[in-house]
């Protein structure tokens, strides 16, 4: 794997060492891997020296030809096996385990980083809008609060001489901003065809409705229908529904007048408080001083 010296930037310019990191990381691991499978094969190696020495001594036993020449060959063999085992166990292994943990740490740190760069990129953007575009609402509501206030006035005063036959106007807010009480009640009716279960006023669910059918005479409407029993039901035919010509009405609730705050009330703080700039003064003091400081 390729590891990525540069940190990379995103779309809003940010620059993060996590994918750096997180490349840093899998090689670790890679690397880890690999030397564990080193390691089982030098245990492997080791076993298999151990039982070669011990089939020299055997042959050194039994004074076969050749053998001590055999058992010194095995002896150096599993020498060697150890020194690398014990060089696997000691070092190689722990310091890879190591690589990976404080690879994990970089990770860790990384991504904790960029997060906090991310932070303080958006409350820079947010900072810099604030300070350009608050300034210019404040005046824009002052402006409307104005509009407001002058329309009302010329309202109220038109409002005590209004001509014959016209109703007062209502003030601008209320027509905007208010809700106005309901009774409630019956807002709207009509007559609609509806799948209802026989004797009832409850309604088929729509998903159903093509389930409906034809299953005998009616002595009454010339046909009777059912709907298919559902699925978790088991056996019978069903339920016997019925068309019904019903009057669908709307009812509105009930509810109470909620008048809000006027915008006269309403006054959007400065950007900044205002307040006294602190004072400066003047002293003389030794050089020494003036370094040491």
């Amino acid at each position: 794997m390729t590891r990525r010296a540069q940190p990379d930037t995103d779309a809003n310019g940010v620059r993060s060492d996590v994918p750096a990191a997180t490349d840093a990381l899998a090689t670790a691991k890679d690397q880890l891997a690999s030397l564990r499978q080193r390691h089982q094969q030098a245990e492997a190696d080791h076993d298999a020296a151990e039982a070669a020495l011990k089939a020299a001594g055997v042959q050194m036993a039994g004074d076969l030809p050749g053998a001590a020449e055999a058992y010194e060959t095995a002896s150096a063999a599993l020498t060697r096996s150890k020194a690398l085992l014990d060089g696997f166990n000691a070092t190689v292994i722990p310091d890879a385990e190591a690589a990976v943990v404080a690879a994990e740490e970089r990770l860790l740190e990384a991504t904790r980083a960029y997060a906090a760069d991310v932070a303080e990129a958006e409350c820079l953007a947010a900072a810099a809008r604030l300070e350009t575009e608050y300034p210019e609402l404040v005046a824009r509501f002052e402006d409307l609060k104005a509009t407001v206030a002058a329309a009302d006035h010329k309202r109220m005063l038109a409002n005590k001489a209004l001509p014959t036959g016209r109703n007062e106007m209502a003030p601008i807010e209320h027509r905007v901003r208010d809700i106005l009480a309901s009774p409630g009640g019956v807002v709207a009716e009509e007559i609609v065809s509806v799948w209802c279960y026989a004797g009832t006023l409850r309604p088929v669910a729509e998903d159903r409705i093509d389930q409906i059918i034809v299953t005998g005479r009616d002595r009454d409407t010339g046909q009777s229908h059912h709907i298919l029993p559902s699925r978790s039901a088991r056996g019978g035919v069903g339920n016997k529904v019925e068309l019904r010509r019903l009057k669908k009405l709307t009812i509105g609730e009930r509810t109470q007048a909620v008048r809000s705050a006027r915008l006269s009330d309403l006054v959007l703080p400065p950007l900044r408080p205002e307040g006294e700039k602190p004072r400066l003064r003047t002293e003389l003091v030794e050089i020494d001083s003036c370094a040491d400081a």
